[in-house]
């Protein structure tokens, strides 16, 4: 008998982390219902194509009655002291172009593992913030950032929900003018989501900052001669009006 006891407690407990409010990260699909890989590896061979795609998730918590939208915050850190050229993101003399990077909301063409919520109807955008921001040299961020205006809804508790895509394409890896550092290892963490309910219905926010499942991903892999991935935190968690100042 305590044997039976012991073991429906077992599961129980069992259960309910593994439906617990969080936080998800994967590539290519999302990393609690679906088929979201933990790491991504690239032969850093061919300059067209770029298929990587990184999606995040959540787990719901109580309280999510009319969700209008979500702000999200994911650290990039590569293994060396400084950024990798190839993670060098953005307007020049940036190594790679700001478009090597692109943010989406839409799943509607897959995939289907997790709850579309959005169905392809939020708008905003994704910037990839590379140091100085008060992280290391090594750093950079994702901030995705997305809303509907209207048509708000509930998300059940413990439902596990798509929020974004972040892909990175191929550009300058091999030839004239490439970028060195493809295949350097680099770990991605999802930090925060900031999931918003319309306060004109009397919503509340979900501020959510720990992992579900996996709240971390590797590009090449993380070996152990690079600590940190996925406890490492290199800054604060910004203000929603410091966000919102970004799309102004």
């Amino acid at each position: 008998m305590k044997k039976l006891l012991f073991c429906a407690l077992l599961l129980a407990t069992t259960a309910g982390f593994a439906s617990a409010a969080g936080l998800n990260l994967g590539w290519l699909d999302c990393a609690g219902l679906g088929a979201g890989a933990a790491n991504r590896t690239f032969a850093c061979n061919t300059n067209t194509g770029g298929g990587h795609i990184l999606v995040g998730s959540f787990v719901a918590p109580a309280g999510l009655d009319n969700v209008n939208g979500f702000q999200t915050w994911v650290y990039l850190q590569t293994q060396f002291a400084t950024i990798s050229p190839w993670w060098d993101i953005g307007d020049p003399p940036h190594c790679r172009a700001a478009n090597a990077a692109s943010f989406s909301a839409d799943f509607a063409a897959g995939p289907f593992s997790c709850i579309d919520y959005f169905a392809g109807q939020a708008a905003g955008g994704g910037f990839y913030v590379l140091p100085p921001f008060g992280g290391g040299e090594n750093w950079a961020e994702l901030r995705v950032s997305f809303a509907i205006a209207s048509g708000f809804g509930p998300v059940a508790e413990n439902d596990e929900v798509y929020l974004f895509k972040s892909t990175f394409n191929n550009t300058k890896t091999v030839g004239l003018g490439a970028c060195t550092g493809c295949s350097d290892e680099v770990c991605l963490v999802f930090r925060r989501a900031l999931v918003t309910n319309d306060p004109g219905l009397g919503g509340t926010d979900a501020d959510i900052s720990t992992p579900a499942l996996r709240a971390h991903a590797t590009w090449q892999g993380w070996t152990s001669t690079n600590p940190g991935c996925p406890e490492a935190t290199p800054v604060k968690n910004r203000t929603w009006g410091s966000i919102k100042a970004l799309y102004r």
